[in-house]
């Protein structure tokens, strides 16, 4: 049998409690949720007349995944903005730190980097590329089965 979501079983047996079916091998089958949780529903449905919601664990998110979908649409619009920025941009929907943005910037797969420095060319290395572009232009160099002369048509002296 297709496996269905907590949530859509649970919809499911209180319909088909309010549809006067109350036994719980008949709401098991009916279903597709094991006979002891049939059993379970059966009573609290009885005692309660409903089913309590399930519960979770931890400390409710800031952000709902409307908010989640604003960050992202923010960071791809300007990926230059830092997380204070866009703390401030979101102010207005929700009161959110800069550290909670970072947080939910990493659950979106975005990951702050610094560019990678390398070192400028000197004068010595420089003097001596152009020494070496001297030496070898005569060679009969290509780009593609255009000559390099014709693409720099620069001569050296």
């Amino acid at each position: 049998m297709k496996k269905t979501l907590i949530i859509d079983q649970r919809e499911i047996i209180s319909h088909l409690w309010k549809s006067d079916v109350h036994d719980a091998p008949t709401l098991a089958e009916k279903s597709g949720v094991p006979l002891s949780t049939a059993y379970k529903y059966v009573a609290q449905l009885k005692k309660n007349h409903e089913l309590k919601p399930i519960s979770r664990l931890g400390r409710p998110t800031i952000l709902t995944s409307q908010d989640r979908r604003v960050l992202g649409r923010i960071i791809t619009n300007d990926k230059y903005l830092t997380c204070g920025e866009i703390a401030t941009k979101l102010s207005s929907k929700v009161d959110i730190s800069a550290q909670t943005v970072n947080r939910e910037l990493n659950k979106l797969g975005y990951h702050s980097k610094h560019p990678k420095t390398v070192p400028l060319l000197s004068e010595k290395n420089r003097l001596a590329r152009v020494e070496w572009a001297k030496k070898h232009y005569k060679q009969n160099w290509k780009i593609g089965r255009v000559p390099i002369r014709k693409v720099l048509d620069v001569p050296f002296s």
